[in-house]
C-alpha cells in the first residue's frame, strides 16, 4: 500500500517486498532513483537487524518462526532490538499497545529525544480509509492506516493517499480472487493462525450470506505443533474446512516427520468445535470431494504457504462450465 502511495506521489522509490504487486508489473522489486527505499523486513533469524531504517512500521508481533525463536518473549526481544536501531529523529509507526510496550521495555536514554515521533496509526481517518479500500478485512484497514501515517510524515497530501489506496488491488496470493462466476475461488498465502482468522473474517464480511469453504495446507510441522491450540480457533468463520497434508519444510523440521497424523488431528479437533471439517491426503482427493459438494454462490479460499496454490488452477478447470 505504501509503495502504491509513493509511486502515485511521484517519489520514485526503490522497493523490495515479499509478494508480487500489480503496481510493480507483477514483480516484487523495483529500482528507483530517489532516496526512498521501502523494504518488507523479515524477522526470521533476526534478518531485520541488518537494516538501519529511518522509519519503522510494526503492525503486530506474533509467536512465529518458532523453529528458530525460543518463544514469544524471544520474538519480542528481537523486535525491541530492531526498534532500537532507529536514529534520534527516527519514526516508529505502530499501534498504541505496542508503543506503550516498547517504551516500557527499551532502556535507552536517547528514547525521550524522539518520543514524540512514535505515531499511533490507529488515530488516522479510519472510516475514510475503510470506504476507500477495495480489499476486505480489518487487518487491511490497519495496514492502510499504517501506510497513511507514513505518507503523512512524508508530506504526501490526502488526495494522493486515498487515490492510491482506492486503486490498490492487493498482493499476489493475498486474498487474490482467481475465479468469480457463480462460484468464487480465492488464493491466499495465509499460514499463521492470526492470518487465517483475519482472512476468513474478511471473506465473511465481503461475502455475507454465502457458504464459505477453506482448503488449508498447514505449513511446516514445527509451526503446526507449537501453534496447534491457536490453529483450532482460526477457522471458526468458515462453514466447510478441508485440511490437507502438512507441507514439510526441508531443513526446518525437527524429529520424526508426522505430516499426516498432525493434519488428521487438526481436522478432528475442528470437528469437536462443531465445524464441518475433513482431512484429505491428496489434491486429487480434495478436488473430487469439493466438486461433488459445492453449490452455486459458494466461496472457496485455497490457503497456505506451501504447494497448495497448485491446486487452484486444477480446481478452476474442474468447475468451469
Amino acid at each position: 500500500m505504501l509503495v502504491s502511495i509513493l509511486l502515485l506521489a511521484g517519489l520514485d522509490p526503490t522497493v523490495i517486498v515479499g509478494s508480487k504487486l500489480k503496481e510493480l508489473d507483477g514483480s516484487n522489486a523495483r529500482l528507483g532513483k530517489s532516496k526512498y527505499l521501502v523494504i518488507e523486513a523479515d524477522e526470521y533469524k533476526r534478518a531485520f537487524l541488518n537494516y538501519h531504517p529511518d522509519i519503522i512500521v510494526v503492525t503486530n508481533i506474533e509467536a512465529e518462526h518458532l523453529d528458530y525463536y525460543l518463544d514469544f518473549k524471544d520474538v519480542y526481544k528481537a523486535f525491541t532490538a530492531f526498534v532500537r536501531k532507529l536514529p534520534k529523529k527516527g519514526i516508529l509507526v505502530t499501534n498504541a499497545d505496542l508503543a506503550f510496550s516498547f517504551k516500557k521495555s527499551i532502556a535507552n536514554p536517547l528514547w525521550e529525544l524522539w518520543e514524540n515521533e512514535i505515531v499511533s496509526y490507529e488515530k488516522g481517518p479510519r472510516e475514510k480509509i475503510k470506504k476507500a479500500l477495495k480489499i476486505p478485512g480489518e487487518h487491511n484497514i490497519k495496514n492502510a492506516l499504517a501506510a497513511y501515517a507514513v505518507a503523512k510524515k512524508l508530506d504526501i497530501p490526502d488526495k494522493t493517499i486515498f487515490k492510491a489506496l482506492s486503486g490498490f488491488q492487493g498482493a499476489w496470493r493475498r486474498f487474490e480472487i482467481k475465479y468469480d462466476k457463480e462460484i468464487v475461488i480465492i488464493d491466499d498465502y495465509g499460514h499463521h493462525p492470526t492470518e487465517i482468522k483475519a482472512t476468513l473474517l474478511g471473506a465473511r464480511e465481503k461475502y455475507q450470506g454465502r457458504r464459505l469453504w477453506c482448503i488449508f495446507q498447514p505449513h511446516q510441522i514445527e509451526r503446526t505443533k507449537k501453534l496447534f491450540q491457536d490453529f483450532q480457533s482460526s477457522f471458526d468463520s468458515a462453514d466447510q474446512v478441508i485440511i490437507a497434508k502438512i507441507f514439510g519444510v526441508a531443513g526446518r523440521e525437527k524429529g520424526d516427520m508426522q505430516e499426516e497424523a498432525l493434519s488428521k488431528k487438526l481436522a478432528k479437533e475442528l470437528k469437536i468445535r462443531k465445524l464441518d471439517a475433513v482431512y484429505l491426503d491428496s489434491f486429487e482427493g480434495i478436488i473430487d470431494y469439493i466438486t461433488k459438494k459445492i453449490k452455486k454462490r459458494d466461496v472457496i479460499i485455497v490457503m497456505g504457504a506451501g504447494t497448495i496454490n497448485q491446486l487452484t488452477p486444477k480446481l478452476i478447470k474442474k468447475i468451469k462450465p
